[in-house]
């Protein structure tokens, strides 16, 4: 009888025995599931693992593993948690292997190079799993972080201000010009205030990307207000002879380029008269 066969004969044996063991190791995640539910688990994942020996470590295979330590990374589950899960079914796959075939010793032995062949690549599966979530994890981050660091903030009618804070690379600056893009789109605005008093250095990469927010932002039809230019700022930008701020508007700090910018759309705050 080949190996698959054997395994699919004892399907249920190999659930109730492997669910048993795993209670017994008084995991919490795993001891809240009902007996139900975890063997359900349990049984799908015996099933793909005794088409993945019949078959190979196919692409099938591979997906049912990325969508199992998708949904148990999410529930808690460490990759160690599914490696011991992985160790059970092993040793309960070989335990079913000893009894069906002992009297045929040669058959024990192919077939227990079989199993540890396939525990192999099922580790392999879940460590690249893993990795995959790791990384997809820490891009979800890096965007919520991008997100509060470069806000876009709707301050007036027809007025955005984007105050930047931290170091502008690359991927920020072409992150900050798309939603700022959008931003102006969905309020109509015509000003743009850009506050780079929160940037602890401007040098030639940050001055080009500044200007690819302005040119960008001009092509939609807003003007741009640069504030927040420190002395160091400044002198820097003199030293590097970047061509940068010589036609967009420039304050000194964000009160003088509201001022300005609502200057330029016949707009002023004054009190209000009493009564």
């Amino acid at each position: 009888m080949e190996l698959d066969q054997i395994l699919t004969n004892n399907v249920e044996e190999i659930v109730h025995e492997t669910v048993t063991k795993l209670k017994n190791l008084g995991h919490p995640l795993t001891n809240k599931l009902e007996y139900s539910v975890l063997s359900n688990r349990i049984r799908k994942l015996v099933n793909q693992s005794v088409a993945a020996i019949k078959s190979g470590v196919d692409e099938g295979f591979i997906n049912y593993m990325d969508d199992i330590i998708l949904n148990r990374s999410g529930e808690g589950y460490s990759f160690i948690d599914m490696q011991n899960i992985m160790t059970v079914l092993r040793d309960k796959f070989i335990e079913i292997i000893e009894r069906e075939c002992y009297e045929q010793p040669d058959k024990i032995v192919e077939y227990l190079k079989v199993i540890i062949n396939f525990t192999g690549e099922s580790r392999i599966c879940m460590a690249n799993a893993y990795i995959k979530v790791r990384e997809n994890t820490i891009i979800q981050q890096q965007q919520a972080l991008n997100e509060l660091s470069t806000p876009i903030i709707p301050l007036f009618d027809k007025i955005v201000v984007v105050p930047l804070v931290g170091t502008i690379d690359t991927f920020r600056a072409k992150q900050t010009i798309e939603r700022l893009l959008n931003a102006i789109v969905s309020e109509q605005a015509e000003i743009v205030i850009i506050d780079v008093t929160g940037v602890p250095i401007i040098d030639t990469a940050v001055a080009q990307n500044l200007l690819n927010a302005v040119n960008a932002a001009r092509l939609l039809g807003s003007t741009c207000i640069l504030v927040g230019i420190s002395p160091d700022m400044a002198q820097t930008i003199i030293k590097l002879d970047v061509n940068l701020f010589s036609d967009i508007i420039t304050n000194t700090n964000l009160k003088k380029g509201l001022e300005t910018a609502l200057n330029m759309i016949d707009l002023e705050i004054k009190p209000r008269k009493k009564e």
